[in-house]
């Protein structure tokens, strides 16, 4: 990856490295600022989408 971006950058074009993908049992995690690793969770469903749902099958446009 690293090649990559130099590759890049020396064409001039402005490049940051924002992820990687790993093996899925490495899990998901975010690197806040200072390198902290927090484990991303999944929230569960969006609860805008249940009141949205609603609003709908009441006929609600």
């Amino acid at each position: 990856m690293d090649g990559l971006i130099d590759s890049m950058r020396r064409a001039g074009i402005h490049v940051s490295e924002i992820g990687r993908i790993l093996e899925k049992s490495e899990g998901k995690w975010m690197v806040r600022s200072g390198g902290r690793r927090e484990r991303l969770v999944h929230p569960g469903r969006d609860p805008y989408w249940a009141a949205f749902d609603a609003a709908r099958k009441s006929g609600v446009r």
